[in-house]
């Protein structure tokens, strides 16, 4: 079998790259989508809360009917796809095998390829915890599958470990169908989740949110009796002589989200520690040309709206590059940031640009929070951007919007750095 483009996963990141790309002149019957699930929409099938939508789509939904707007599309257009459908490997000559029930196992040969995997959830493994492994301990994801699409209340008295969006939406979801949520726990000073989500999925319904707090040990032998649960220092280590014992007979763990990108660091691609998944151009072209990773396989967002966005835009770059827009690459130059910037996508500039892109979106997030942050863009030792933020977290993510004049400066230049500076 062979493609002009392949891309795997059909989520939220895989649905919108496939569209524009489509819009941007690759024929529909030369791409191909392979899902691993048995339908199209990935994690956004399990998400019966609303909030989707309201940047992209100009109107707040659930998360079903969001990936239901864009699956829809996806069979308007007429674009392939497979579900159901694992892929076991690819290489650098963008060959794909994979296996189906329908299929077996099967090759495809593509010009392009574009990752679309999203991200997966942090487990307790990532925890030492003392205790016994007993029945009771989840993470926030399973929660809410088994509440949202099994039916399932996974117990009545909880304690949430980790201050995740998915954490806080799950915490709310509990209290909804009558689980007593006793508290939420977060080792940092601060939440990793929005303040959002925050105020409506925690204080809005009465579930008290600790922060520098950590669990040190589990009880109970075949299910959670229990957790111990310790103050900590700046530094993470338990201080002495805080230890509580709150009883409860469910723990659930928002540790984070990392990018699922197994395929890709067994093709040995560049990858960036602070992220977890790959370093890409402006194009999201990884360092293996031909190979295009968008969504929450390259970073993790904290909207589905800005995975669309994205996307969108990483599909119009991957048909730039098989219909021949995008020039050969003369020059790349790396994005340099300061301590105080934790990540940038994306990491770099490939040169010359194709003439068509009269912007790209530069996302950024701090490492720590600050106030009255100064954010500065340099070109060598120009300044092309400043902005003065009074508050900033690393729970938001910020992008600035290079115009073309921008790109032009940087293009030429031989050095680009972007600082964030706390006033």
């Amino acid at each position: 079998m062979e493609k002009q483009l392949v891309i795997i996963g059909a989520g939220p990141a895989g649905l919108a790259s496939a569209i524009g790309a489509v819009n941007a002149g690759i024929l529909p019957e030369d791409v191909l989508i392979i899902e691993r699930e048995s339908e199209l929409g990935g994690v956004l099938n399990q998400c019966v809360h609303d909030g989707f939508g309201e940047y992209s789509i100009a109107k707040s939904v659930t998360g079903t009917e969001y990936a239901e707007h864009f699956i829809n599309q996806v069979k308007e257009l007429g674009i392939p796809y497979l579900t159901g459908s694992t892929v076991l490997s690819i290489t650098k000559e963008k060959e794909i095998t994979f296996v189906s029930s329908a299929l077996g196992i099967t090759r495809v040969n593509a010009r392009a390829i574009i990752l679309a995997m999203g991200c997966r959830e942090l487990s307790h493994g990532s925890l030492r915890i003392a205790g016994t492994r007993p029945a009771g301990v989840f993470s926030a994801g399973t929660v809410q599958r088994f509440i949202n699409t099994d039916g399932y209340l996974p117990g009545k008295r909880v304690v949430l470990f980790g201050s995740g969006d998915i954490g806080f939406v799950c915490a709310r979801r509990l209290a909804l169908e009558g689980a007593k949520v006793l508290g939420a726990y977060e080792r940092k000073a601060y939440p990793t989740g929005s303040l959002k989500n925050l105020k409506e999925c925690l204080y809005d319904f009465d579930i008290p949110f600790h922060t520098k707090k950590t669990i040190t040990k589990i009880l109970g032998k075949e299910r959670v009796e229990g957790v111990l649960i310790s103050s900590v220092d700046d530094d993470f280590r338990v201080i002495e002589g805080t230890e509580e014992l709150v009883k409860c007979d469910t723990l659930v763990l928002s540790l984070g989200l990392i990018p699922d990108m197994t395929l890709g660091m067994e093709l040995g691609m560049e990858l960036d520690r602070e992220t977890g998944g790959v370093c890409v151009n402006q194009y999201f072209e990884t360092d293996i040309e031909g190979i295009f990773v968008c969504g929450n396989a390259l970073h993790i967002h904290d909207l589905v709206d800005y995975i669309t966005t994205e996307s969108i835009t990483a599909g119009k770059s991957v048909a730039g590059y098989l219909l021949g827009k995008n020039p050969k690459k003369e020059k790349v130059l790396a994005l340099e940031h300061n301590a105080e910037i934790k990540y940038t996508v994306p990491h770099k500039f490939a040169f010359p640009m194709n003439e068509k892109i009269r912007s790209v979106l530069l996302y950024y997030r701090s490492s720590r929070p600050m106030k009255n942050a100064t954010i500065e863009l340099r070109v060598d030792e120009k300044l092309i951007y400043c902005v003065n933020k009074t508050q900033i977290t690393p729970s938001q993510m910020h992008f600035i919007t290079l115009d073309e004049d921008m790109l032009s400066q940087i293009e030429g230049a031989n050095k680009i750095s972007l600082t964030a500076t706390e006033v």
